[in-house]
């Protein structure tokens, strides 16, 4: 899925506001968490567990997107 104009537009305005020091450390702490509050990223073990599937089969069956660094599966449907 790409983005729309809107998002595209939004997240240039986000990035320029940080590299204009806009934001402080705490700010954008708060904004991942309610990201991630939106979000609610599962671990693919989390969800292979918590659905009785192998990490493999979620693998292959599932989107996986990488957030700071680790592989989740999005679960906010």
């Amino acid at each position: 899925m790409q983005l729309s104009d809107y998002e595209k537009l939004s997240l240039e305005k986000f990035e320029k506001s940080i590299y204009e020091n806009k934001w402080s450390n705490e700010g954008l702490v708060k904004l991942v968490q309610l990201i991630e509050l939106y979000l609610q990223p599962v671990s693919i073990q989390k969800y292979a567990d918590n659905t009785g599937k192998s990490y493999n089969g979620i693998k292959k069956t599932k989107k996986v997107t990488i957030l700071l660094g680790h592989k989740f599966i999005i679960d906010n449907e």
